[in-house]
């Protein structure tokens, strides 16, 4: 019944005010005070709970090798990893039209791709420490055909412009952990003009939603959906 009532308040009763309220101040103000999380700063947080938050990304952004977020703990492939991969990679014919990694970490799934012989990658990551990994272990020919770029996510997708990539994907606990109050869903669909790819688990992380649901509600049809225990994938295609 809490987790139903959870979907309920982030799929329907948080208004996405989230590019009305933030801007470039906005970001520059978190990147200051990440940690000065007040008691009135939290009452206020719950009180208006669909205000814009970015302070639950500073474990990500701020984390390293032997901290509770690391790069290290997104090092290797797991059975799954390697299923959604190859599905992705048969789904999309030409190796030149361009993918996204959303929440790429250290570039893992991104370097897979580049292995089957895709040449237009790109990746968005709020960890800084995984993007300096990803580069220090890159040679100059994967640097040119993968694009790779350390900012928060909501800043990046909205930077996008239309239809920029072919598609999109994501693996777990990355578009589960945004604030709702920044609509996700709305700009996955609007800067991926075909697919979007999710390996996510849909009712658990801090802001479980109805995801089927706000897709469709943009206009993208779930095609497929597997189940890998408490996570799901679930493959998105565009209708116009």
């Amino acid at each position: 019944m809490l987790l139903f009532l959870k979907k309920i308040k982030n799929s329907f009763l948080t208004p996405r005010i989230y590019n009305f309220v933030v801007n470039e101040n906005f970001y520059q103000r978190y990147d200051k005070n990440y940690k000065k999380n007040n008691l009135i700063k939290k009452i206020f947080l719950k009180i208006f709970y669909f205000y814009p938050n970015l302070h639950d990304t500073y474990e990500w952004k701020f984390g390293d090798k032997n901290k509770h977020r690391s790069f290290e703990d997104f090092k290797n492939y797991r059975s799954h990893d390697l299923f959604i991969l190859n599905f992705i990679s048969k789904k999309i014919k030409n190796k030149k039209l361009k993918i996204l990694d959303v929440g790429c970490n250290q570039g893992r799934h991104i370097k897979y791709l580049y292995n089957r012989k895709f040449n237009n990658l790109y990746g968005v990551d709020i960890m800084k420490k995984a993007i300096t990994v990803f580069k220090k272990n890159s040679s100059i020919k994967e640097k040119k055909y993968i694009k790779i770029k350390q900012d928060y996510i909501q800043r990046y997708l909205n930077s996008a412009k239309n239809n920029f990539f072919f598609a999109s994907y994501t693996f777990g606990a990355t578009i589960e952990l945004l604030h709702p109050s920044f609509d996700v869903v709305k700009q996955l669909i609007r800067v991926s003009r075909k697919y979007v790819f999710l390996y996510i688990n849909e009712n658990e992380h801090w802001y479980p939603r109805f995801y089927v649901y706000e897709f469709k509600r943009n206009n993208a049809k779930l095609i497929y959906k597997k189940k890998f225990g408490k996570m799901s994938f679930l493959a998105f295609k565009k209708m116009s």
